[in-house]
């Protein structure tokens, strides 16, 4: 199958593009030196010419010569918002949105919770330790870093019991709430608690957990009725949310996933690499392999049938 260009190239932050998410009509974007961006979606260029941008090719590699890339940008029209953490320097980890809030987990050890419309700051919480990841719904928002995971409940801010088992996770580089379950990422595979109970609803296993390759961590998405996540052997599996059953799995691109989605009918899957399969998830058919411009992947999204892969700049295929 030939690996199919980018149709688009943006360019949202020249410090690049750390995570990234949209929901109904915005994109959000977190860049690795505290900065967030808030634009209205699907993107629209401020004119139509484009601007050249060099950039380093490929992932980080200790010892390894750096290479750079020119790539000619669509430079998108006005942001709606730009929000700067009280640093500015730390890595924005995670961007999660639920109704007129925004959640952030960053490297400064904090999560922050902001106004989508004000910018204003709404509450923040600590650790000793960096944030990881950030997950928000309208009752609740949880939040987990090297130390722990914790939840409070909106808008009062009140911590839910701390005896809870969730709160003896450690590492959970993905968070998801649904209703009033609270999943969650980590070397242990995939985790579903009931937040009210703090009970285990059940734990979904990949093989991740078992694997002495301790870089590999367990990334997962959810979307109405499925969750998608990575396993040993670059399998990546679809079960049923509700009950934990296993739908199906696909073989994943080589080398580290470095982040899965699924939206609609459609499930992706990146190494750290670039490398993008993307699936049909009713026929299991395996509908297109993508390449990133610039040979690396930190985020992914899907969203009315565009896929977006962010890197130092944000690349969209129409699928």
């Amino acid at each position: 199958m030939n690996k199919k260009p980018s149709d688009e190239q943006w360019l949202l932050n020249p410090k690049g593009i750390r995570s990234i998410t949209v929901k109904d009509d915005i994109l959000v974007s977190g860049s690795e030196a505290g900065e967030i961006m808030i634009w209205p979606w699907p993107l629209k260029p401020s004119s139509s010419r484009k601007q050249k941008v060099s950039f380093d090719f490929g992932r980080r590699t200790f010892g390894k010569p750096k290479q750079q890339k020119t790539v000619k940008c669509l430079v998108p029209q006005m942001r709606a918002s730009y929000i700067v953490t009280q640093n500015g320097e730390e890595f924005i980890n995670a961007i999660d949105i639920a109704g007129d809030k925004i959640a952030v987990a960053s490297g400064d050890y904090m999560a922050r919770i902001y106004n989508k419309s004000s910018n204003e700051l709404v509450a923040d919480f600590w650790t000793m330790k960096p944030m990881h990841s950030v997950a928000i719904s309208d009752k609740y928002c949880a939040y987990s870093s090297r130390e722990g995971s914790g939840i409070v409940t909106l808008p009062t801010m009140e911590v839910i019991d701390e005896s809870h088992d969730f709160y003896g996770k450690y590492y959970l580089r993905n968070l998801a709430i649904k209703n009033e379950w609270v999943i969650g990422g980590s070397y242990e595979g995939i985790t579903v608690f009931d937040i009210k109970s703090g009970e285990l609803v059940y734990n979904l296993t990949t093989g991740i957990e078992e694997s002495e390759q301790r870089s590999f961590v367990q990334k997962f998405s959810i979307n109405g009725d499925y969750i998608v996540g990575n396993g040993t052997q670059n399998q990546i599996f679809i079960w049923d949310l509700n009950t934990g059953d296993q739908v199906t799995k696909f073989p994943g691109p080589p080398i580290h996933i470095s982040s899965v989605i699924m939206g609609g009918d459609l499930v992706a899957a990146a190494n750290i690499d670039g490398k993008v399969f993307v699936w049909d998830l009713k026929t299991g058919e395996k509908i297109a392999e993508l390449e990133s411009t610039l040979g690396f992947c930190n985020d992914l999204l899907i969203h009315t049938g565009k896929l977006g892969l962010a890197s130092s700049i944000l690349e969209i295929w129409n699928l």
